[in-house]
């Protein structure tokens, strides 16, 4: 017995009657679809009712989806949410650090490949003596250990680090323009997911 994601989503802030009735009608698309299956059809047909949790407005679908197979129960119900659907335009700096952040990762993987294809490389954690012609990437084939210089380790790590810190960087600024730009639209943008987990 498997469980599969099941969700779909409401173009506007339902009330409870509406989400039940939204989620009879989806079981009867289900049962068209996929025709009239007691067992594992991996639809809304497996779940007996539905459970409104609106307490609260979610950020993102994705936050809203989290929590909907968090609370649902297999077998038993899923769970609807609010969740507010915006997407913020990209800034010119998010532009900027999203550039900077491919330029380094292009970085990092031209450190890994072997440039030179004469001669012999010889592995400090195993000792093996490896031909650079048949080497593509500075790892070692037989015990996976790095055949970067501890300089060359040492720019690679800091550039690593800096990727992830612009990463991070990045999630606040879109987090940012996510929450202003709902401070801004208010109710406006709110959908409705339901979802949980359906046996299949």
């Amino acid at each position: 017995m498997g469980a599969c994601d099941i969700s779909f989503t409401i173009g506007k802030k339902a009330s409870e009657s509406e989400v039940k009735s939204y989620f009879e009608k989806q079981k009867i698309i289900d049962r068209e679809e996929n025709g009239t299956q007691s067992g594992y059809s991996g639809d809304f047909q497996t779940v007996d009712r539905v459970e409104c949790h609106f307490q609260r407005i979610f950020t993102s679908r994705s936050e809203a989806m989290e929590y909907c197979l968090e609370k649902a129960s297999k077998w038993d119900y899923v769970v609807a949410v609010h969740y507010h659907d915006v997407a913020p335009p990209i800034t010119k700096t998010e532009l900027k650090i999203k550039e900077r952040i491919v330029k380094l990762n292009q970085d990092l993987e031209q450190m890994r490949l072997i440039k030179k294809t004469t001669g012999f490389t010889k592995c400090s954690a195993c000792g093996s003596r490896l031909a650079n012609a048949r080497l593509r990437r500075k790892w070692c084939p037989l015990c996976d250990n790095s055949l970067l210089t501890e300089r060359e380790e040492s720019v690679f790590k800091k550039k690593k680090e800096l990727v992830e810190t612009l990463n991070k960087k990045l999630l606040t600024l879109r987090e940012h323009a996510r929450q202003k730009l709902i401070q801004k639209q208010g109710l406006k943008n709110v959908k409705t997911l339901v979802a949980g987990l359906g046996a299949c």
